[in-house]
């Protein structure tokens, strides 16, 4: 329905080349990945915003964390590309429901503020105070955050690729360089 697949010569179903791209792409909010970087909804994100922006697709907040107000998110475009890509989750939400799969949660700003202030360079105390969040869990979702960010630097195009591995260098600093040394 997306065009991911494509009918071959031979009436088979072949992945076009977004679903060669969306092959590429891991974790529950794939589809919501690629159809964003087809969409260009990322484009115009600096490194700071598109780490807080892939924080959004993988912070999962415990049931009391709920969701935080448009004053505690990255301003300037972030937040178009944040509500963007809000709609295209509604949008791929209500696909997947039609279809009988299960549908998936919103996307999670409950560490969106302090994910752009790390990217920016902001001290980790002002960071977890921001969070309300011990270290160690800061570092996890952060972790999960240079996953996703990495799967951009490979396989989104132009900009956002290279975006995402500034994104990735900023983030990856401090606690979270040191906890990945083996």
């Amino acid at each position: 329905e997306l065009g991911y697949l494509v009918n071959s010569n031979r009436d088979d179903l072949a992945l076009s080349p977004d679903g060669r791209m969306l092959r590429r792409i891991y974790g529950e909010r794939d589809l919501l990945v690629a159809e964003s970087l087809r969409r260009g909804y990322w484009k115009e994100l600096d490194p700071a915003s598109l780490a807080a922006m892939a924080t959004t697709l993988v912070y999962e907040p415990r049931r009391e964390e709920g969701q935080v107000g448009d004053r505690y998110l990255p301003k300037g475009r972030f937040r178009e590309a944040f509500d963007r890509t809000g709609t295209l989750w509604a949008q791929l939400d209500d696909i997947e429901r039609l279809h009988r799969l299960p549908g998936s949660q919103p996307l999670s700003t409950g560490l969106t503020l302090a994910m752009y202030r790390w990217a920016n360079g902001t001290p980790l105390d002002a960071v977890l105070q921001e969070a309300d969040m011990a270290a160690g869990d800061f570092v996890r979702w952060t972790k999960q955050t240079i996953d996703l960010l990495d799967q951009l630097s490979i396989v989104a195009d132009g900009d956002v690729g290279r975006t995402a591995r500034s994104a990735l260098d900023a983030i990856r600093r401090g606690i979270v360089a040191y906890s990945s040394v083996a």
